[in-house]
């Protein structure tokens, strides 16, 4: 029995969604490819990520590792930056906590995550400004 394959792409919004009609079909990319909405953007995330960004392998049961990029910090305002131009949300880790200051009186971090295919498509992006950086090497390290 053959397989019916389907490829159809709609473009909404900035991003493009990708289905395929055949068993266990792929999830839809509901948010924003990277680096989107401007340069600006992207150049603000770039010192971010190359300042404050952990990479590491987020283990998985049952599955392959999973590679991560995220960000802590305590200004609100930045984060949700760099999460606009990554195209993914801000949340607050709970039991995180940095010093009280008028800007942010509950003293609550706040962070951003990309993983997978997504932080892939970041890391691929920044690559020319970060080579050589210790996040970069940290990135390649992971696929050793």
């Amino acid at each position: 029995m053959k397989r019916l394959y389907i490829d159809y792409e709609t473009v909404f919004k900035n991003y493009v969604v990708k289905a395929m009609a055949k068993r266990g079909r792929k999830p839809f990319v509901r948010k924003p490819r990277p680096f989107a909405v401007d340069n600006v953007l992207r150049n603000i995330g770039l010192g971010i990520t190359v300042g404050e960004a952990l990479v590491r392998k987020r283990k998985r049961v049952g599955r392959a590792p999973e590679i991560v990029i995220r960000v802590n910090m305590c200004d609100e305002k930045a984060v949700r930056m760099l999460a606009e131009s990554w195209g993914t949300s801000v949340f607050q880790p709970k039991g995180w906590y940095c010093k009280k200051t008028p800007e942010n009186p509950e003293g609550r971090i706040y962070s951003t995550e990309a993983s997978g295919e997504r932080a892939e498509l970041i890391m691929r992006g920044y690559e020319p400004e970060i080579l050589g950086t210790e996040i970069h090497k940290k990135w390649l390290r992971l696929f050793r």
